[in-house]
């Protein structure tokens, strides 16, 4: 995403307005009448941006972490006959339709998700805390165009 694009939900939603009505419009520059069909599509891919869908797993995740007491926030993902947990550092995501996982797998190694939006089922779990004498990790929700937190 480049530093033109927005990573407001309702900036993304007058942003593909905007550009819908630019492509509607005539030869002459006069707008042409509202179509609901195209409306409704446009409408649909808006609420399917990553965007708006990382905005919805951030409130998601803060409700699990706040009911999961000392533990951390893990991820169980299930796909191709295998089931990956990830500790969960950071979640991120890459307009139109890019979700960023990043964690650490049950041995520690690093890990990356990326999933498409319409690809992503998680299962939010409890683990136990990284540093057990340390303080809870909280997850970072990136924006687009910035580092993710170092752990």
């Amino acid at each position: 995403m480049d530093s033109s694009q927005s990573s407001d939900p309702k900036t993304a939603v007058g942003e593909v307005a905007n550009a819908w009505w630019q492509l509607r419009q005539n030869d002459d520059g006069v707008p042409a009448s509202p179509d609901p069909v195209m409306s409704a599509i446009g409408m649909q891919i808006v609420g399917t941006l990553a965007s708006t869908v990382h905005l919805q797993l951030k409130e998601k995740i803060i409700e699990f972490e706040a009911s999961i007491g000392d533990d951390e926030v893990g991820l169980r993902v299930v796909g191709l006959g295998q089931s990956l947990q990830i500790h969960l550092q950071n979640v991120s995501f890459r307009n139109p339709s890019l979700l960023i996982f990043d964690g650490r797998d049950q041995s520690g190694m690093p890990v990356t998700l990326v999933q498409h939006v319409t690809q992503t089922n998680l299962v939010f779990v409890p683990v136990p805390k990284s540093k057990p004498d340390g303080p809870k990790t909280r997850i970072g929700f990136c924006m687009p165009n910035t580092d993710p937190p170092s752990n």
